[in-house]
């Protein structure tokens, strides 16, 4: 079945450890995401980049702001490949650096999606600490949003860095939320919206 307001939009699908991490043989159920999922966004008006050897890695600029996504997942216990682990957070590390300095001089802002914000010691350490600062760097604003089963929330100043927010946005709730970007000013805002979900302008 093809829901109707996928015609409509270009979607963008990024793993979640429950996609293939959690099953049996994870390489063959990662292999799956990327053959059936990772790849919905074949028709755009806009250039789509992917990540040599991480297609599931993509990043496309669109009205002035850089969006990015990342193979960014959580575990509950130890039961992990931490040298696979680390070699992911290191790529997705190495994609969003790449992309922001290549658009840098062109986009008023930063939107990145991931699955999971901290959650395991191994993320903090190998992306999100050397990302903010990154991002402290870059002085362009950037939001890192991840899917959560708690109620909708924005942090700003994550890290200590005044432009880098981190915004979580419910699951498994229908119309999907809306993120809501602005570039009518200098620099890029942005807010969630519960309400109007795909309704919404």
């Amino acid at each position: 079945m093809v829901i109707p307001f996928l015609l409509e939009r270009p979607v963008y699908a990024i793993p979640g450890e429950q996609d293939y991490a959690s099953c049996p043989n994870p390489d063959q159920a990662f292999q799956y995401w990327l053959n059936e999922i990772g790849k919905w966004d074949a028709s755009t008006k806009y250039v789509v980049k992917r990540q040599k050897g991480r297609m599931e890695n993509f990043a496309f600029v669109f009205r002035k702001v850089l969006y990015i996504g990342v193979h960014v997942v959580g575990t509950e216990d130890d039961s992990y490949n931490k040298e696979e682990w680390s070699h992911r957070l290191s790529d997705d590390l190495q994609w969003v650096r790449e992309n922001v300095q290549a658009n840098l001089d062109r986009i008023k802002g930063i939107i990145i999606f991931g699955h999971k914000y901290k959650q395991h010691e191994v993320n903090q350490e190998l992306f999100f600490t050397p990302l903010a600062e990154s991002i402290r760097g870059w002085e362009k604003e950037t939001a890192y949003i991840y899917l959560t089963n708690a109620k909708m929330d924005v942090q700003k100043g994550v890290l200590g860095i005044p432009n880098f927010s981190i915004a979580r946005v419910e699951a498994s709730i229908w119309p999907p939320m809306q993120v809501m970007v602005d570039t009518s000013t200098s620099r890029m805002n942005f807010c969630l919206n519960r309400k109007n979900g795909l309704n919404g302008s």
